[in-house]
């Protein structure tokens, strides 16, 4: 029996979504200062947080890119691979839970980049899905604030540590890099099955 359902998500927490996003953009645009970028104190980025022009459009040149989720190197030199394979052995469900927004073409490329980095076991726990609060599961492990867009979910959010979510201290913080990820993921698990 599983000692509970750990949902994680795929970009910026095990994926490094913003390394490959800066060099596509110091390629497509050296002119531009792409640290301006890397150091926005909010998720999403728009012209008034983020001094770039058309920060915006840029972003989803490269968004938008066929083959761009298959592409990226895993973050935190692959901590965050290990530390769900040791979930599993702590007799914990885990599941990959990502949004692929309206690109038919990053589904297929998400598989592929879990395949290559994780193996064939892992593709059958990748649920992608546009609302995440419809998955059913314990703790989610996510880099987006409100992951939950404000709907009732059943679990509770651990932020993933990242320079633009520092504002989020409403919830339980992690990066596989601390030597306490593992309390914090057991901890929350066990404070939300004792609420249930």
């Amino acid at each position: 029996m599983s000692k509970g359902r750990i949902l994680v998500d795929m970009d910026g927490v095990l994926a490094d979504f913003e390394s490959e996003l800066g060099r596509r953009w110091a390629e497509l645009w050296p002119d531009d200062d792409f640290k301006l970028y890397s150091q926005r104190t909010r998720f999403d980025a728009d012209q008034k947080s983020v001094a770039i022009p058309d920060v915006q459009s840029k972003f989803y040149q490269i968004y938008t890119t066929p083959g761009l989720f298959a592409t990226f190197e895993p973050i935190a030199d692959g901590r965050g691979l290990e530390a769900i394979n040791q979930l599993l052995t702590k007799d914990y469900d885990v599941r990959i839970v990502t949004s692929a927004g309206s690109q038919v073409h990053a589904f297929g490329e998400k598989a592929e980049w879990v395949m290559n980095h994780l193996g064939r076991e892992w593709v059958r726990r990748l649920v992608v899905t546009r609302d995440k609060y419809f998955i059913d599961g314990d703790v989610l492990i996510d880099d987006r604030p409100n992951a939950c867009k404000d709907e009732d979910s059943s679990w509770q959010q651990i932020i993933y540590d990242q320079p633009y979510n520092q504002q989020v201290d409403d919830c339980p913080r992690l990066s596989w890099g601390d030597g306490d990820w593992l309390h914090t993921i057991e901890q929350t698990v066990a404070q939300v099955q004792a609420s249930r």
